[in-house]
């Protein structure tokens, strides 16, 4: 038996911190935050377009094909009493395709720093981030990489990325 509410938030790792440095950055009225995503045409994209201009932050998203829907995830947790576990079950959705085709790098090109959120939720990507960190280093950009979970149990192409950047840490 599940206890009301349950509730239904826009999240991840890349849009949460987003969200709080947009809000902490609006409130200082210093600086800019950008996010560079994909999503759907659904309520789901509503509900993270919304709650991303609320908190000052910017979004990057292109068009995509209306068949493709916005990723989302049912987050599971519970335990009993002093030990909780989580399960998470994952509907990709557009971060399936998320590829390099989909940023814009000339406003990449103009961030001090990009957090790379989720590596493993969008595989499309990784050819392209391979291609990019190399630009952000001449361009002297920082970057930070969050990997998130490789459901495949296998950590497959994430070395690939410290070749191209000297100081690439996960």
């Amino acid at each position: 038996v599940i206890e009301p509410p349950i509730k239904l938030i826009p999240g991840g790792g890349g849009l949460n911190s987003a969200v709080v440095i947009g809000g902490l950055q609006h409130r200082s009225g210093k600086g800019t935050i950008a996010l560079h995503s994909l999503v759907g045409d659904d309520s789901f994209a509503d509900g993270v377009r919304a709650l991303l201009k609320n908190s000052h932050v910017q979004f990057f998203s292109p068009r995509i094909p209306s068949s493709i829907k916005t990723g989302s995830c049912i987050c599971l947790s519970g335990g009993e009493e002093g030990k909780t576990d989580r399960g998470f079950l994952t509907y990709r959705g557009a971060m399936a395709h998320f590829a390099r085709k989909h940023l814009d790098l000339e406003q990449i090109l103009k961030a001090s720093h990009v957090h790379v959120a989720g590596y493993y939720n969008f595989p499309k990507m990784w050819p392209g981030l391979k291609e990019i960190l190399p630009k952000l280093r001449r361009h002297n950009i920082t970057v930070s990489l969050n990997p998130q979970w490789d459901a495949s149990g296998e950590w497959k192409y994430i070395q690939d990325l410290s070749d191209t950047h000297t100081h690439t840490h996960t």
